[in-house]
């Protein structure tokens, strides 16, 4: 993402270049399997949002992608810290990622809807408070675990 940015700077075509190439592996006519592919491209416009706005409602169209949902809600957490306006659109999907099965999706989830100030999810994030699943995941420079309550937590606190 932090390449991404700077060769936008003097070269933005070819940063569109490379997240075409991403966009089209994680289509299955590609016969690809790029699980990483959403993180990637989360990161790369996150450093390059004026450039590539147009890709945000692309990543999230593969959230009922069960192997890359992960990816996708972290790119849209990650994008939103940045530019929550590329994923407003993406505010009525998180009501029912709140309920997945997979713990790190409920609170990328629970992040997004903090991120984007989604007050009307504070019922839904307050039912995690008690989630005493453990997440890891990348923050600050190192991987650090968190339950899912501490998470839905933190951001009833910026909800309210």
């Amino acid at each position: 993402g932090l390449i991404a940015g700077e060769t936008a700077k003097s070269d933005p075509e070819a940063v569109r270049r490379l997240s075409e190439r991403f966009l089209w592996m994680l289509r299955d006519e590609s016969g690809n399997n790029p699980g990483s592919a959403p993180e990637i491209l989360g990161e790369i416009l996150r450093n390059t949002p004026d450039e590539l706005s147009d890709i945000a409602p692309v990543i999230m169209s593969f959230h009922d992608e069960e192997m890359l949902r992960c990816g996708v809600f972290r790119a849209a957490v990650r994008i939103s810290e940045k530019r929550p306006d590329l994923v407003n659109s993406s505010a009525p999907l998180i009501k029912q990622y709140l309920k997945d099965d997979n713990a790190l999706v409920r609170v990328y989830a629970v992040m997004l809807a903090g991120n984007l100030g989604l007050k009307e999810y504070i019922s839904d994030i307050r039912a995690l408070l008690n989630d005493n699943n453990f997440v890891r995941f990348y923050k600050d420079g190192d991987f650090q675990q968190f339950t899912v309550g501490k998470i839905a937590g933190q951001n009833v606190k910026i909800l309210t």
